[in-house]
């Protein structure tokens, strides 16, 4: 299992790195860090909606 996340994360960080070469070329330096900016305030947001649900449910149901 450990072998597949590190290729799924790999091939990942590859598509995130070609997208900023991308745009890179057409945008500048700007192009270059929007992509993981991008990836990484999404993952944020998800990850911060993801716990604020459990603690909903947790205070919903009364379990403290």
């Amino acid at each position: 299992m450990r072998v597949y996340r590190g290729c799924m994360l790999s091939l990942f960080i590859a598509v995130i790195a070609i997208f900023s070469i991308f745009f890179s070329r057409a945008f500048g330096i700007l192009g270059l860090l929007v992509p993981p900016a991008l990836v990484g305030f999404g993952y944020l947001l998800v990850d911060t909606i993801i716990v604020e649900l459990f603690y909903w449910t947790k205070d919903r149901n009364g379990r403290y």
